[in-house]
């Protein structure tokens, strides 16, 4: 970072209401003027436009050439580095005019025919009643054509409705009786929402990602993610937890997932219930909501006081 850097990054806030950095324009030439945005002022003020570096010369970039293929009678040209040792266009063409030996004639030969390592093959009808015969190996248990498994076989429940078939209500009954009665054991509900959760391979979007860097720069090695089912409290799967002793936890509320359109409660109401359900375990709680991120000052304020406390 040089000083101009330097001098803009302490001076940042008279430029987080403008659009564009006034004297700061694109490296790579094009003349373009970089945008301001909030994160700037934690990584720095960016010299080129995002995907505009790569028109630049890198200092470690080979150069490269323009060569023709070396296969016999083969002229098309490709570009490669001019350190390769690349003579071919592609991979065929490295044997391009050079024959086989008689003995991998002779190999290639038995194998076409049948002996060697290649096994014998049968045709066969197909079992479904199609009359269609497909190929295999004599020694294969295939029976079908590939999806006739099933053919002339429709599913019991294809069609149906629970409107129209009794059995449906029945079955769907059944299960939810059993789900039911399976939660109410903690064990089993804990193992069953970390095996989803973990199934689900769930990995931070963006918006914990930006809370995971600022974490990182205010409070280095303090919080940590667990939002893929790493912890589980009494059914519920907290964003990130402190890991240096103390008993707090920080959840982020997406603005649709936990809106008033869709969980029916006010956005006080929504954070009050997941406050006071990990307080019965003696942990405090500071919820953060997407919106809240785009007022990266009073976050910061906002984490600091709870953090703080």
């Amino acid at each position: 970072m040089d000083k101009d850097d330097k001098i803009m990054l302490e001076n940042w806030d008279q430029y987080k209401d403008l659009e564009y950095y006034p004297n700061r324009v694109c490296k790579c030439g094009c003349g373009d003027k970089i945008r301001v945005k909030p994160h700037h002022k934690y990584y720095g003020i960016p010299k080129f436009i995002k995907g505009h570096q790569s028109r630049t010369n890198h200092p470690n970039r080979v150069e490269r050439e323009i060569r023709t293929c070396a296969a016999p009678g083969c002229n098309i040209t490709f570009e490669c580095k001019i350190t390769s040792r690349k003579k071919y266009c592609c991979k065929g063409h490295s044997r391009k005019g050079k024959g086989n030996s008689e003995e991998q004639n002779e190999k290639i030969r038995k194998n076409h025919k049948g002996g060697g390592i290649s096994k014998p093959r049968e045709t066969r009808i197909c079992g479904c009643g199609c009359k269609r015969t497909f190929e295999c190996k004599v020694n294969s248990k295939q029976r079908f054509i590939q999806g006739h498994g099933s053919k002339g076989k429709p599913s019991w429940n294809r069609g149906l409705t629970k409107e129209t078939d009794e059995r449906l209500v029945e079955t769907s009954k059944k299960i939810s009786k059993l789900m039911k009665s399976n939660m109410l054991d903690p064990e089993y509900k804990e193992k069953h929402i970390r095996a989803t959760l973990l199934a689900n391979k769930l990995k931070p979007n963006k918006p914990e990602k930006f809370l995971i860097k600022l974490f990182q720069k205010l409070f280095p090695n303090e919080y940590k993610y667990v939002g893929d089912g790493q912890v589980i409290i009494a059914g519920k799967c907290p964003d990130f937890v402190n890991i240096n002793g103390q008993k707090k936890i920080i959840e982020l509320y997406g603005d649709y997932w936990h809106g008033e359109e869709r969980t029916g409660r006010t956005n006080e109401e929504e954070e009050q219930q997941r406050i006071e359900h990990f307080a019965k375990f003696g942990f405090q709680t500071l919820v953060i909501w997407e919106h809240e991120l785009r007022e990266p000052f009073l976050l910061e304020s906002k984490i600091k006081g709870f953090v703080n406390v």
